[in-house]
Parts: structure tokens; C-alpha cells; sequence
């Protein structure tokens, strides 16, 4: 995994930072341990991990878009891609199946506004009130790509709330750094987008030897706000990296 001041900014913001992009929006040759996983987790989580809107199906415009093999099953899309994915159409989330969530059960976010997906995010003012203005671009422009990392007790994908760690890290050893490429890419009719997720998990150890990856990560931490810290639950993993 490579790491630069694109994907890691400091001082740290959770502003959009959307950027253009023009290379393929998700991974044609999936691989096939990723795929393992993620039936792994729905049949552990169920369909908390997905549902969909009651009065309009995406999923087979969804496929066609990819260009992978039609269906209107969200799961079985699901499982021929890599990333997880939902759909947002007029501002709001219409149909998921994200089997890797982070710390939030994706079925309980149908029909809920981009703002209000945004809401719970620390010192997310600027997030929240750029919502709506995101959800638009999208639906009519693109791709773009964006990245969302942290730094974890765990290097498990998957951080479904029930599952999450409780090991207290002692060390660098106990750490991963987790990223998020996140993707979005209109469906063409002006009013829907396509968001794609991929995550990625390192032991934190194998980027932290190299000075500058490690100079990066800890100074942008040091920049966080108190209210990011929290949402990101990085209060005592802080304190352990600038040991």
C-alpha cells in the first residue's frame, strides 16, 4: 500500500476533498479471498448488511454499468465485485450491501439523507451543510475518488459494531492502518450515483519503519480536533504513537 500527503492531509479535515478521476472505477478481476470474506460476513450478519428502497430497483442498471453479470438481487451483485456499494438517488441512500462496514449497521441507513449519513462525523459542520450539494454533483458528474483512513486495533475488514476488537493495544505491533477508496460515479439519469467502497487493512508496523509514512500519519493526528478523536475512537492510539 502505497501512502502520500493525497490520501493522508495534514492538518487532518473532513472536508469532501473529492477529486476527479478517469481510471477504473472498481477492481475487473476481483480477488477471489476478498469475495470468501464477504459471503463470510453475510452470513454471519444477515441482512443487516444490506436492504434497498421498496419503490425502484437500481441493481440490474448497477450491473449493466460495470458490466458485470445481470441481476436484481444487491447481494449477488455484491458478491461479484470486490467493493461493497450503494446507491444514492435524490440526496438519499436507496440500496446497500456493504459487507465491511466501519463501526455502523448498513441496512439501518436506507432512505436517510446524505446529511444526515454525515451527521454523527466529528467536526463534520462543513460535511453535513456540503451534503446536499455533493449528492447532486455526483448524480451528474464523475467519477471521483476520495480516501478515508485510520488507525485500528484490528486488521479484520470487516468492523460490523458487534464485532469490533476490544484489544488494547500496548504497541505499534497491535495497530493497522485502515483505508477506504471511495469512488462515486453517476448512473446517467442526473438523479443517481453509484458509490463504491474498497478497503484495505496493513499492520501498521510495515508503514511506520519508514520515516516519512510515519511523520505524515503522527502529524496528522496531532492535528485532529478533539471531536475527531473521538468519532475515530483515536484518543488512547494517539497517546501509544507518540510515545
Amino acid at each position: 500500500m502505497i501512502i502520500n500527503d493525497s490520501i493522508i492531509k495534514v492538518p487532518y479535515t473532513t472536508q469532501p476533498g473529492m477529486k476527479r478521476y478517469d481510471g477504473p472505477i472498481f477492481n475487473i478481476n476481483p480477488n477471489p479471498d476478498i469475495l470468501k470474506q464477504k459471503l463470510i460476513e453475510l452470513k454471519k450478519w444477515g441482512d443487516s448488511l444490506y436492504g434497498f428502497g421498496l419503490n425502484k430497483s437500481f441493481t440490474e442498471k448497477v450491473c449493466d454499468h460495470l458490466g458485470i453479470q445481470k441481476t436484481h438481487s444487491v447481494v449477488q451483485l455484491a458478491l461479484q465485485i470486490e467493493e461493497d456499494y450503494a446507491v444514492l438517488h435524490k440526496g438519499r441512500l436507496h440500496e446497500i450491501c456493504f459487507c465491511f462496514p466501519s463501526s455502523w449497521v448498513p441496512a439501518k441507513r436506507i432512505g436517510m439523507t446524505l446529511e444526515d449519513i454525515h451527521r454523527p462525523v466529528g467536526d463534520g459542520e462543513k460535511l453535513v451543510s456540503a451534503s446536499q450539494k455533493i449528492a447532486e454533483v455526483i448524480s451528474n458528474s464523475g467519477p471521483y475518488r476520495r480516501f478515508v483512513w485510520t488507525i485500528t486495533n484490528s486488521g479484520e475488514l470487516s468492523q460490523y459494531p458487534e464485532a469490533k476488537s476490544d484489544l488494547v493495544p500496548k504497541g505499534i505491533k497491535d495497530l493497522w492502518f485502515r483505508m477506504e477508496t471511495q469512488t462515486t460515479s453517476p448512473l446517467g439519469d442526473g438523479e443517481t450515483s453509484l458509490f463504491l467502497v474498497k478497503v484495505d487493512t496493513i499492520p501498521l508496523e510495515d508503514l511506520w519503519n519508514q520515516e516519512s509514512n510515519r511523520n505524515l500519519i503522527l502529524n496528522s493526528i496531532n492535528s485532529m480536533s478533539v471531536e475527531v478523536l473521538k468519532y475515530k475512537n483515536l484518543e488512547q492510539i494517539k497517546n501509544l504513537l507518540n510515545q
